[in-house]
């Protein structure tokens, strides 16, 4: 099923997968991120480079890659079993500057996993969606991600952002979604931090930090 949501008058297309064991998840997912807003931020300077990490199924790639003109995007995401959704979705909104990460957050070894594509994706598309298939993957620990001028860091990684430190080469802005109301990921930022916004959805706390090196 192809779902369809307005991007400051833009419209988008996400694909939910009915037949998966969660697409239910999916569908929540996308309508806090076009119906709700999670990430309905306003900055003063457009980003120009977008990191995700814990990218999902690509919902707030397509978000934020419909609100700014992104140079670059870069997917950190270690589940592999939704490359196929991210990568579709990919593909519907003709974003072709993605590239995958299969990394996770604070592990200490690499991770060797295969990667097979939905067999009903293949067959919806054929040939046209060859060219976003990702594969076999390597997954790569770390617990660092530095900040670029113009970067903005998207992080949702279900409890992992505790161990994630943030330093930075230039100015930017993190929006980390956290499930403790109470953690401060203020004290993971290695330089110049503001607190400039709070959302909360419900279990969920959405906070935007702009950055700058001391």
């Amino acid at each position: 099923m192809i779902l369809k949501y307005k991007v400051r008058e833009k419209e988008v297309r996400v694909w939910l997968p009915e037949d998966l064991p969660f697409s239910e998840d999916v569908r929540i997912t996308y309508g806090l991120t076009f119906l709700d807003g999670n990430y309905n931020f306003k900055v003063d300077i457009k980003p120009i480079r977008l990191v995700d990490i814990g990218a999902y199924v690509g919902d707030t790639i397509v978000y934020f890659a419909t609100k700014y003109d992104l140079t670059e995007v870069v997917a950190i995401e270690p589940n592999i079993s939704l490359y196929t959704i991210l990568m579709y979705n990919m593909y519907l909104n003709q974003i072709k500057n993605v590239v995958i990460e299969p990394k996770v957050v604070g592990k200490h070894k690499h991770v060797k996993l295969p990667f097979t594509t939905t067999p009903a994706i293949k067959h919806h598309e054929g040939e046209l969606l060859r060219s976003y298939e990702a594969p076999t993957v390597v997954l790569e620990p770390f617990n660092t991600i530095n900040v670029r001028h113009g970067d903005l860091i998207k992080i949702d990684c279900e409890g992992c952002e505790k161990g994630l430190q943030v330093t930075c080469d230039g100015n930017g802005w993190v929006a980390v979604e956290l499930n403790d109301e109470n953690y401060d990921f203020s004290r993971n930022i290695q330089c110049n931090s503001k607190l400039l916004e709070k959302r909360n959805f419900y279990n969920s706390y959405v906070h935007l930090y702009e950055v700058s090196p001391r």
